[in-house]
């Protein structure tokens, strides 16, 4: 299962250095292909089932503090259709990432985050005929900050789907990483 390449805290270990190697110049080119396969393939299975952009609701952030905001936080309500109070602001905690983590684990969820190239994906996460509903971040088109958005998946193109700030612009360029909400242990 999955779950055993997870760390105890529910960090990837094995796993969080594949888009690492995936998709840097110092690895050959070989097992670089292999290494995307092999991401390409972990990402199939252990993916949310046939998430689409019909099931994706609508949540807005209300902090807009720039790189202190809760877009990361109304993006993970919205994707996992919950209200924006059941989620915490996990850019406000010590370290959000862990905190992100924590969260997904109560849920049976894992966070696979990937490096993007030019705002593309470096493998094809899910056939191209399906669509998988991931989070995106790039530069904000209100200032010199990241930015989150909820997109669609789809090969390796990405298109956002729902933007948390209320003037719905999205981002403000390529998108620099895409994560993927993935089941601990998919059966």
């Amino acid at each position: 299962p999955l779950l055993s390449l997870l760390g105890e805290d529910g960090e990837y270990n094995v796993l969080s250095r594949l888009p690492t190697v995936a998709t840097s110049t110092h690895s050959s080119p070989s097992l670089r292909a292999s290494t995307q396969a092999l991401l390409s393939l972990v990402l199939s299975i252990a993916l949310l089932p046939s998430h689409t952009s019909a099931m994706v609701k609508p949540v807005l952030q209300t902090d807009f503090t720039a790189s202190k905001g809760n877009a990361l936080q109304a993006c993970v309500a919205s994707a996992l259709e919950l209200e924006l109070g059941d989620v915490p602001n996990f850019i406000a905690t010590d370290d959000p990432y862990k905190s992100l983590r924590g969260f997904l684990g109560t849920k049976g969820l894992g966070f696979m985050k990937v490096g993007l190239e030019e705002g593309v994906l470096p493998f094809a996460v899910c056939e191209e005929d399906t669509k998988s509903v991931c989070i995106i971040a790039g530069p904000s088109p209100r200032g010199s900050h990241k930015h989150c958005v909820v997109a669609e998946a789809c090969g390796t193109g990405l298109r956002g789907i729902m933007d948390p700030h209320p003037d719905a612009t999205m981002l403000g360029g390529p998108p620099v990483w895409a994560g993927f909400f993935v089941k601990l242990d998919p059966k």
